[in-house]
């Protein structure tokens, strides 16, 4: 301590004790920075000493309390908090009062925030063993009414079998309550009705619910410490499950996760919720408005086209599927349905509502419906050119930000080109959509009942021999892993740790590595789940990838080419059997379908790179915020909103943060909510009451055919791809939905089920790339078939039945 500070605290000690300096037992109490605030208590993390006396023995309490700030439970309790670790603490010198009785003085319930009882625990001695738990205190609920007048409402008596007195030597020490002391009241009424007016007294100045410390000595009553009530505001796990549902404006409102499931399939971190989902429903919100005008205007505020429940991202059907309509259910309906569902949804009443919201086709409605088709069919093909351009111009300069403000600064000014990419894959997406439906009402001639045979047509006639991107990924995954099998190195490959694996191929200079570094160059920016950007990438995290490739290599698949040249020669041998002009017309439309298939997976996947560089973006900001001290975890940056994330950078408010700690801990539970296919209101999860034993009857199930061929297998249940590594050559995958992370999987499997998805799906476009049989709109197939039944799966049927 150095002279200055000496000198002065001696001064003022000889000014207000003279000289029974020594003999004055006085408390010394530490006062950090940001301790007892409105949002952070740091209770008992710094240090207190009492019944200090003397100026050597104050000098040496003060330099305690100053030390304790950097002890480890002190230190940790702020980085945990997000608060600065090098912090400034005041110490507070004040006369100990060799109290009676003692407590803690609530002036609102602690638990539910009534400011209607004021809550008041208290024991005999110092407050020393009220505080830390050491005793049972009594306590006394007093009422309180509107013009702040207490009255006694119930008295509780604790054990109070010790008390903490101070002794001759000026110590604390623990010492026995007498036997007739123990069932008394520590306090009579007078005396708490007069603590807790203090209570209020101090409500009033500070403005807020206090927790304070008194002690009692000869009657008198003082008031120690006064600190906010800091945990009223905590929410609770009801309000953090619904927080960033979009708002339901009537009951009449139908919602899926029938397409959303595939890139949005389980609960999603919420930065992405208030980012990648949202700015994709801006975007579907801007483009209605430029096709459809009206009087729809962009609401930013709401999510009205991809909505969210329960963390959950959904589509709102009305909105996008039931916007254009005529007085009954057309073909164009039973088409939309087939591409998203893979059945038949619509009803007389869904219908009805979509009428009721948007009202009939008119003329001039139909003729700029085919006006935008016209239009459509002329750009369609620059759109990747066009997203690739917005993709180029963001630049976040990353490496350049040493701050956290000015890094989220770059980052929003940069959203603009997020939101323009995303434009340009919901038009693509919709123009894919529309080729479908034009095939479906091509080929099936105006037809009203749809059968498995003609929908089996249908997939025949969109299987393509040009990969789209989701499918060029299996087919070179093979390739690298017929490499590594054929080099000298493959039996040590297959039994090396998925770390030592990753440093072999991104080393190896021969043709497997060589392979490997080029898929993940091309490929490096997809992974599972990739529209969430919690989740690493295959370039950031190959191991998933590697773990996939020994897999394959110690299974050896057999490559698809031969069966997906069988497919194309069926698909032809088809269209020679249909009518000459019915022949023309497919053979017209079925080539933009494809290319349509094609187009959309271009967008998607610049899409995804333009979503991989703000990963890449708030990853580095998050290493910024823990090196700052801001964070402990950089995944914990991921359960923070948008908007929070800037609030939190300038006020560091551990309410924030605490309520990032609360939301990742809730996510576990909220990964394992279901939803049906169709929610009509409010959405609302499936209950998890199904028993298995009601499906033990069932022997098979239809579905929607959209990839012939024929296969008999073990079928291979997989709910998460986390248990993909179960997979085993020629499995049947049986699964609610896949994404591009399923994809390096493909070349193992022998077929492919799912219980989400149309024909515009991610497993039916690649199941058609690869030449896999597939079904899809299996209903409740992940219930009804357990891993390791031998089935029979007929994607020309639309079957799939236990052997």
């Amino acid at each position: 301590m150095c002279d200055l500070v000496q000198k002065a605290i001696q001064v003022n000690l000889e000014e207000l004790f003279r000289d029974s300096i020594n003999d004055v037992a006085l408390a010394v109490r530490s006062s950090a920075v940001g301790e007892d605030s409105n949002l952070l208590s740091a209770a008992g993390q710094n240090e207190t000493f009492l019944n200090c006396k003397g100026v050597r023995s104050i000098e040496e309490a003060i330099l305690r309390c100053w030390a304790s700030a950097y002890r480890l439970e002190s230190v940790e309790y702020r980085r945990h908090h997000g608060q600065p670790i090098q912090t400034s603490i005041a110490v507070v010198v004040q006369a100990m009062i060799d109290s009676d009785v003692a407590g803690v003085m609530f002036t609102c319930d602690p638990a539910t925030g009534n400011p209607a009882k004021v809550f008041v625990t208290a024991n005999y001695g110092l407050g020393e063993s009220v505080v830390s738990g050491r005793a049972e205190p009594d306590t006394i609920i007093l009422s309180r009414n509107h013009k702040n007048e207490l009255a006694l409402l119930d008295r509780q008596v604790g054990k109070k079998d010790l008390k903490i007195i101070c002794d001759e030597k000026g110590n604390t020490k623990e010492v026995e309550v007498p036997l007739n002391d123990r069932s008394k009241d520590c306090l009579d009424d007078n005396i708490a009705l007069r603590v807790g007016e203090l209570g209020i007294l101090t409500e009033k100045y500070f403005g807020n619910p206090r927790d304070n410390e008194f002690a009692i000595s000869k009657g008198k009553i003082f008031l120690l410490q006064s600190r906010p009530v800091t945990h009223l505001h905590n929410w609770t796990d009801f309000e953090l499950t619904h927080e960033l549902d979009s708002p339901v404006v009537t009951s009449t409102d139908i919602y899926t996760k029938a397409n959303t499931g595939e890139v949005f399939p389980n609960a999603t971190s919420p930065l992405s919720t208030t980012l990648i989902a949202k700015s994709l429903d801006l975007a579907i919100q801007s483009n209605f408005v430029k096709r459809f005008g009206g009087s729809f205007i962009v609401q930013p505020q709401i999510n009205r086209f991809v909505t969210v429940s329960h963390h959950h991202a959904m589509l709102n059907v009305i909105d996008t599927m039931l916007s254009n309509n005529e007085p009954e259910i057309s073909a164009a309906n039973r088409a939309v349905d087939m591409a998203v569902f893979g059945h038949i949804v619509t009803t007389n009443e869904m219908l009805q509502r979509g009428i009721q919201r948007f009202g009939t086709l008119s003329y001039f409605k139909k003729l700029r419906k085919m006006l935008l088709i016209g239009s459509d069919f002329l750009v369609n093909s620059w759109r990747p050119k066009w997203a690739e351009a917005q993709l180029k111009k963001i630049n976040f300069s990353t490496d350049a930000c040493e701050e956290p403000q000015e890094l989220f600064t770059r980052i929003r000014d940069n959203l603009s080109y997020l939101i323009e990419v995303n434009k340009y894959h919901s038009l693509t997406s919709e123009f894919s959509t529309t080729l479908q439906l034009i095939s479906f009402l091509t080929l099936s001639e105006n037809k009203k009942d749809w059968s498995p045979e003609l929908l089996g047509k249908l997939g025949q006639l969109l299987s393509s021999c040009t990969f789209a991107e989701s499918g060029e990924v299996p087919e070179s995954i093979q390739v690298i892993a017929n490499v590594i099998a054929n080099c000298a190195e493959a039996n040590e490959f297959k039994s090396m740790s998925p770390d030592v694996a990753v440093v072999w191929l991104q080393t190896d200079p021969g043709p497997s590595g060589k392979l490997f570094r080029e898929f993940l160059k091309k490929h490096g920016h997809r992974c599972i789940r990739e529209f969430d950007i919690i989740n690493y990438t295959w370039s950031m995290d190959p191991r998933p990838l590697v773990v996939t490739l020994q897999s394959i290599v110690n299974n050896m698949a057999v490559t698809k080419e031969n069966n997906r040249h069988k497919i194309e020669i069926a698909r032809n041998k088809l269209l020679e059997d249909l009518k000459p002009g019915l022949r023309r017309a497919l053979n017209f439309i079925l080539p933009m379908a494809r290319k349509g298939v094609q187009i959309r997976e271009a967008t998607k996947s610049i899409l995804i790179k333009t979503v991989h560089e703000f990963r890449l973006a708030f990853r580095k900001l998050a290493k910024l915020l823990v090196w700052k001290g801001y964070l402990v975890d950089e995944d914990l940056l991921f359960y923070f909103t948008f908007s929070e994330i800037e609030c939190f950078i300038r006020s560091r408010s551990p309410a924030l943060l605490l309520k990032a700690q609360k939301r990742k801990k809730l996510r576990t539970k909220w990964e394992t909510l279901v939803f049906p296919e169709i929610s009509f209101g409010l959405p609302m999860p499936e209950k998890n009451e199904e028993d298995n034993v009601q499906y033990d009857c069932v022997e098979s199930l239809n579905a929607t055919p959209v990839c012939s061929g024929k296969v008999r297998g073990k079928a291979r249940v997989v709910l998460d791809v986390a248990q993909a590594h179960l997979i085993q050559k020629g499995d049947i995958l049986i699964t609610r939905s896949t994404d591009i992370g399923w994809s390096p999987y493909f070349p193992l499997l022998g077929g492919v089920v799912t219980e989400l998805g149309g024909l515009i799906s991610h497993g039916a476009v690649v199941a058609r790339e690869y030449g896999l049989p597939c079904i899809v709109g299996a209903a409740k197939a992940t219930s009804i078939f357990n891993s390791d039944d031998l089935v029979i799966l007929d994607g020309t049927a639309g079957t799939l039945k236990k052997c």
